[in-house]
């Protein structure tokens, strides 16, 4: 999967929840100081693993094969460590990491996936696909603005794994 494009149920969601095209806010890209930049995009990402953790968690609830479920599970942890990372750096720059909480948009997220998670397993994977679909433009936003190399690699590294997630996802609907 070369190119990340948006579904059609992505592009709806987005409407809905408010979201803009380029999830990285404005705000982060006219801060002025570097560090307070690097703050704010990483909270930023912090927010989205969080509120894809939570949508993980519903999925698995959701899913009767254990395979399946264990399997969305490693990408939930894998999100949970993104968390750990991304704080740590925001704490060390003296910044606040976001509580571990779904914001407006993961209710949002969230109430998508509640209603995905209802029907068949191929809807379960529909709407993971859609929220790593989200999770992989904010990652791809966040590598647009101006950052410090070594934070930059983090997220690069990152990206890297929700495309995976995204790819995998994408296999598993196939399959179901």
């Amino acid at each position: 999967m070369n190119k990340i494009t948006p579904g059609i149920h992505m592009l709806v969601f987005l409407l809905v929840a408010g979201c803009t095209s380029v999830p990285v806010s404005e705000e982060a890209i006219a801060k002025s100081s570097q560090n307070e930049r690097v703050i704010s995009v990483l909270n930023n990402l912090i927010q989205v693993d969080i509120d894809t953790h939570h949508t993980y968690t519903q999925a698995m609830l959701a899913l009767s094969s254990s395979q399946l479920a264990q399997t969305l599970k490693s990408f939930r942890d894998e999100h949970e460590q993104h968390i750990k990372v991304l704080s740590k750096i925001v704490l060390a720059r003296g910044g606040t990491p976001p509580k571990f909480s779904r914001d407006f948009k993961g209710y949002m997220i969230s109430g998508y996936t509640a209603v995905k998670v209802k029907g068949s397993v191929y809807s379960v994977f529909q709407a993971m696909e859609t929220n790593e679909a989200l999770s992989v433009m904010y990652h791809n936003d966040a590598l647009k603005v101006d950052l410090p190399n070594d934070v930059r690699r983090i997220i690069q590294m990152h990206f890297e794994t929700e495309k995976n997630h995204l790819a995998c996802i994408a296999e598993m609907k196939k399959q179901a």
